[in-house]
């Protein structure tokens, strides 16, 4: 490869990997400021942590014989507890995930448009072939060493998030 090709594909992982970990920031960001500072938020996690406490508790008793039944009705309830404000912890964050993993499509897709049929690195092994889809995705040829904008992306994007 020629000095300018080589500083090409140098010039054009940086930017994959800026955008990709640009993108984790941002959406890390969004959800700290529509979830996670708020005291809604964190009361919710308070609550799991306190049911899943008792759940524990309960579970740890040694109980005889004749308090067995009444033993399961405690346990059962605290499970159905810890079920349901689980679920609203769930649900309180379906909206930010939808919305972020909107924001990631719409990212891969426009960087996958820029970035198709370039080889943007070459890796020192052939991937394992179910893996080689993804390496090698946008690219022409069996040069299954030579890596496309998708793996990159998607390892950076693994990698930075929490």
């Amino acid at each position: 490869p020629t000095p300018s090709t080589s500083s090409m594909a140098v010039i054009d992982l940086v930017t994959i990997v800026a955008m990709s970990l640009l993108a984790a920031l941002a959406t890390e960001g969004l959800n700290w400021f529509f979830i996670y500072r708020h005291e809604w938020y964190k009361q919710l996690t308070r609550k799991v942590s306190r049911a899943q406490a008792k759940v524990d508790d309960i579970k740890g008793r040694v109980v005889d014989v004749k308090r067995r039944g009444k033993h399961e009705k405690l346990l059962n309830s605290a499970e159905r507890d810890l079920a349901h404000v689980s679920m609203q912890l769930t649900r309180s964050q379906l909206v930010s995930t939808v919305c972020m993993a909107g924001a990631f499509i719409l990212i891969y897709q426009f960087m996958s448009s820029a970035y198709s049929g370039v080889v943007v690195a070459r890796s020192p092994f052939v991937p394992i072939s179910f893996l080689q889809s993804i390496s090698h995705r946008g690219l022409e040829g069996e040069d299954y060493a030579q890596v496309g904008f998708a793996w990159i992306y998607a390892l950076c994007s693994m990698g930075a998030r929490p």
